[in-house]
């Protein structure tokens, strides 16, 4: 299922990102990594946090804030 969802949003990414002249570069690439980040938060999160604790969130702020300033 979660395949096929995948595949048929891609799809529609595709035929949005073909009549929107705007969404090109930096603009589709922050909506890929909108969509990357929910997927990660919907099923990673619970792990780490159940694993991790509460310093998971924290360990979370402190790569996210790191791959930031690497950019």
């Amino acid at each position: 299922m979660v395949v096929l969802a995948c595949g048929i949003v891609a799809g529609l990414g595709y035929a949005v990102a073909n009549t929107d002249p705007d969404l090109v570069g930096a603009r589709a690439a922050a909506i890929g990594a909108g969509g990357i980040l929910a997927m990660l938060t919907d099923s990673l999160m619970p792990y780490a946090f159940k694993r991790g604790g509460p310093a998971a969130g924290v360990w979370t702020v402190v790569g996210f804030a790191a791959s930031l300033g690497a950019s």
